[in-house]
């Protein structure tokens, strides 16, 4: 099997995706994780969250193949899984004085 890693690089979404990771809303706005690579000749993107990335740093190319959405949620600590899931709530001003 063959893998590379083509960019990797952190980015300001301009619509919605979804985490390859933890299968939660990329909100449009926020800064994720674009990695794009080539696996036994097949092109892809993989666009996550900068905190479901960083809980990966450890994971080898096992981990990652077997990697399951829902089992990475409950993986996640609760801490980050609560910050990924603010992220998906749009703020709304409250200050109209201006």
């Amino acid at each position: 099997m063959s893998y590379a890693c083509l960019e990797n690089k952190i980015v300001k979404a301009r619509k919605q995706h979804r985490c390859y990771l933890c299968d939660l809303p990329i909100v449009k706005g926020i800064k994720y994780i674009r990695r794009a690579c080539v696996e036994d000749g097949d092109f892809f993107t993989a666009k996550m969250h900068q905190q479901c990335e960083m809980t990966t740093k450890a994971w080898d190319l096992g981990d990652w193949e077997a990697h399951d959405s829902y089992e990475f949620r409950e993986y996640l600590a609760p801490e980050i899984l609560a910050e990924v899931k603010a992220e998906q709530t749009p703020q709304v001003p409250t200050d109209f004085s201006k």
